[in-house]
C-alpha cells in the first residue's frame, strides 16, 4: 500500500522586506503564518533573478543539497493542485550557501570569519552567543540574513565610526558606566549636567562600525556585575581591557574589509 503524502495548506500569508537595502529588483520575501519563507521569494531577493529563473535554480541544486536544506511543499491558496516550496529561516541560512550571487558569497564571507574568531578562541564570542539566544532562532537567522544582504551596500561606503565608552565617577563608587555615543566628550558633559551629583571622567574609549552590537555584547559580558541600568560593579582596568581587546580590533577588523571591499568593487 503506498501511503499519500500529506500536503499543508498555506491560511495566512506576511512579507518580510529587504527594500531598504536591496535596490533594484524586487526584494520581498513572503512568510507563512508559522514562520516559514517562500524558496523562490529567498533566492529573488538575493540573486535578483526574476521568479522563473530562481525556481530553475531551486531545481538544480542536487539532492544532498536537497536533504540539507530540507525544502518543503505546501499547497498555496487559490485553485488547483499547486504547491510552493518553503523553508524556515535556519535552513534559509544554508540555502543561501549553495546559491549563486554576491549576497552568497557575502554570508559564505561572513561564516568564514566567525570560523577564525571560533578556532582563535575570541571571548567576546559569548556575549554574542548570549545575545543570539536572547533573541530566538529567528530574529537571529534574519538578522543574519540582513546582514549579507547589506554587505554589498556598505562596501559602497563606510559608515561612521561612533564609540563605545567607560565613565566612571566618585559618586558611584567601584562602578562603571558602558554606553555609546556619536561624539563622546558631548555625552561626558551632558551626563554631568543631568545626572552625577559627582563628575564623571572618562576611563577607555574604542571605536565602533556598530555601537547598538557592541553595546550589547559588552553589557552581556558584563550581565552579572549590572547593578542598575549602564552601571556595572566592575574594575576600570576590566572594562578597559573588553574595549581594547574585543571592540577595537573588530572595529579595525571590519574597516579593512570594507576598504578591500571597496577596492574591489572599482576593480
Amino acid at each position: 500500500m503506498i501511503a499519500e503524502k500529506c500536503v499543508f495548506q498555506i491560511t495566512m500569508i506576511k512579507t518580510i522586506s529587504f527594500d531598504e537595502i536591496v535596490k533594484g529588483h524586487d526584494s520581498t520575501v513572503r512568510v507563512t503564518d508559522d514562520g516559514l519563507l517562500y524558496a523562490v521569494d529567498l533566492v529573488m531577493a538575493i540573486t535578483g533573478k526574476d521568479g522563473n529563473d530562481s525556481g530553475l535554480v531551486l531545481r538544480r541544486l542536487s539532492e544532498d543539497v536537497l536533504q540539507v536544506i530540507n525544502l518543503m511543499h505546501r499547497k498555496t491558496p487559490g485553485k488547483g493542485n499547486a504547491r510552493t516550496k518553503l523553508i524556515s529561516y535556519e535552513h534559509a541560512i544554508s540555502l543561501i550557501m549553495v546559491i549563486p550571487g554576491a549576497i552568497a558569497t557575502e554570508l559564505r564571507l561572513a561564516f568564514v570569519d566567525i570560523i577564525k574568531r571560533y578556532i582563535q578562541g575570541d571571548e567576546s564570542m559569548h556575549a554574542e552567543l548570549q545575545i543570539n539566544k536572547d533573541k530566538g532562532i529567528q530574529s537571529t537567522c534574519l538578522s543574519i540574513l540582513n546582514k549579507a544582504i547589506s554587505k554589498k551596500k556598505k562596501s559602497h561606503a563606510i559608515p561612521k565610526t561612533k564609540y563605545i565608552y567607560v565613565f566612571a565617577s566618585e559618586a558611584f563608587e567601584e562602578e562603571v558606566k558602558i554606553g555609546r555615543a556619536t561624539d563622546v566628550k558631548a555625552r561626558l558633559s551632558s551626563g554631568n549636567t543631568m545626572c552625577a551629583p559627582k563628575p564623571h571622567r572618562i576611563i577607555a574609549v574604542a571605536p565602533t562600525l556598530d555601537s547598538e552590537r557592541d553595546e550589547a555584547m559588552a553589557h552581556t559580558y558584563f550581565a552579572q556585575y549590572r547593578t542598575r541600568g549602564e552601571f556595572f560593579k566592575v574594575s576600570h582596568t576590566d572594562a578597559s581591557s573588553f574595549l581594547a581587546n574585543y571592540i577595537a580590533p573588530r572595529y579595525f577588523q571590519e574597516l579593512n574589509e570594507l576598504m578591500q571591499g571597496m577596492e574591489r568593487s572599482s576593480l
